[in-house]
């Protein structure tokens, strides 16, 4: 599951923003901005909303039932969605939020790795 932390780092990388940019649009100092990211503070979700907000994009919280058909499952699985889990938090890290998936499958968090979109 990703985090809150990596959440709001995707979405500042995405927007091509500094720590300090963010920061200043958002009403707080970039040492408050780093320690969300680096996950030494943790944010509430309107707070991660406000923050996602201040990038330009927009926070979509959605829940939904877990995908079984054509998932693998046991300790294949676990391999499958721990590769995933990774390639998609790098994916965050470089500014690519969405994610092709092989098969229709949840969110892999709370927030949704498709949450960022712009607004409009």
């Amino acid at each position: 599951m990703d985090t809150a932390a990596v959440l709001l780092q995707g979405a500042r990388l995405r927007s091509g923003l500094s720590q300090a940019e963010l920061g200043r649009r958002a009403g707080v100092t970039q040492s408050v901005v780093s320690a969300y990211e680096s996950g030494a503070r943790q944010l509430s979700v309107p707070a991660l909303a406000r923050m996602v907000a201040a990038t330009g994009l927009q926070l979509d919280l959605r829940a939904c039932e877990p995908a079984t058909i054509g998932a693998p499952s046991g300790a294949l699985g676990q391999r499958v969605q721990a590769r995933r889990v990774e390639s998609c938090r790098a994916a965050g890290r470089a500014g690519r939020l969405r994610v092709a998936q092989p098969h229709p499958a949840p969110p892999l968090d709370l927030f949704g790795l498709d949450a960022y979109t712009p607004r409009g």
